[in-house]
């Protein structure tokens, strides 16, 4: 499989310049950033939320956990992570567990960390564990412009 067929509609229809970089197979983020010879840092990885209300999906430097407490005090919500299930359904363009950090072409909401705009380009999973999205900073920030930011992680 290559890069799942939302991920590249979504960007295809924003016009963004964007690289793809194949890997071998890797299932962490920060096994993806190291195969791919990418700082870890670079690596914006997704992890997807849920309340009773619906998804949110937030992304944040592969390096660093999410702050739960942080998002929901940002979004004013009690999220928790979604369970492997709901991965299935909401991606299933994807394989199990590669997320892409676009949220918006799976019609999801996004909240994402502001520390990944301190890199001068970022790279996203593509929806399958061998290749990567990457794309400049300000290709990431325009695709990112209707969700919040904020700092919504830790260190692992």
């Amino acid at each position: 499989m290559s890069m799942a067929p939302r991920v590249r509609k979504f960007l295809e229809s924003r016009s963004v310049s964007y690289q793809l970089i194949r890997h071998r197979y890797a299932e962490t983020a920060v096994d993806c950033a190291q195969q791919s010879k990418l700082p870890v840092h670079r690596f914006a990885k997704a992890v997807v939320l849920k309340d009773k209300t619906g998804f949110v999906v937030a992304v944040l430097p592969a390096n660093r956990s999410v702050d739960l407490s942080a998002v929901n005090s940002r979004l004013n919500r009690v999220l928790s992570l979604a369970d492997q299930a709901d991965l299935r359904q909401l991606f299933s363009d994807c394989v199990v567990g590669a997320v892409p950090a676009l949220a918006q072409a799976y019609n999801l909401s996004v909240v994402w960390d502001e520390r990944i705009v301190d890199e001068p380009a970022c790279c996203i999973e593509a929806g399958d564990h061998q290749e990567l999205v990457c794309m400049s900073r300000n290709s990431f920030i325009h695709l990112m412009k209707d969700g919040c930011s904020g700092r919504i992680s830790v260190c692992l």
